[in-house]
């Protein structure tokens, strides 16, 4: 199984407007960037390991990690919400040539196992998708998946 790999920047908020359910993740970092509002996924994800995408990238320092998941084909970034509520949701992918393979992987996106998106990665553009969901129950996720199992 190839390494599946994630930079995902994920803004979640409520559509009510309370600027208080804004939450931004940078995704394989452990950093919490106060004063641009952004925090560590720590706390989200169970597994993966954060990466540096190669320096000389002109992007913001939250675009200067990833997270690689290569022991499980689905990956989920699991989220506390209110059950009927509406989310937005704010995801951005950026390959970065980590490993220096020039391979940006394509992969599936998922909210709560059911199909969002198919993002198909770049070595040098950052991949944005958004959507609005709204909740099932007391929690929601995001899942990655590895292209081929859906």
């Amino acid at each position: 199984m190839a390494n599946l790999l994630i930079l995902i920047l994920l803004a979640l908020s409520t559509l009510s407007g309370n600027l208080a359910g804004f939450l931004s993740i940078d995704c394989g970092s452990s950093t919490v960037y106060s004063d641009e509002g952004w925090i560590g996924d720590e706390a989200y994800i169970q597994n993966g390991e954060s990466k540096r995408v190669q320096s000389g990238n002109s992007l913001s320092q939250v675009m200067g990690t990833l997270r690689v998941f290569s022991s499980r084909n689905k990956n989920c970034y699991s989220l506390v919400a209110k059950k009927g509520e509406k989310v937005l949701v704010r995801a951005s992918f950026y390959y970065g040539n980590y490993d220096h393979k020039s391979s940006p992987p394509t992969f599936a996106l998922q909210f709560d196992g059911n199909p969002w998106a198919t993002v198909v990665t770049s070595s040098d553009l950052v991949i944005h998708h958004e959507a609005i969901y709204a909740v099932k129950g007391d929690t929601t996720s995001v899942r990655m998946c590895c292209s081929d199992t859906g």
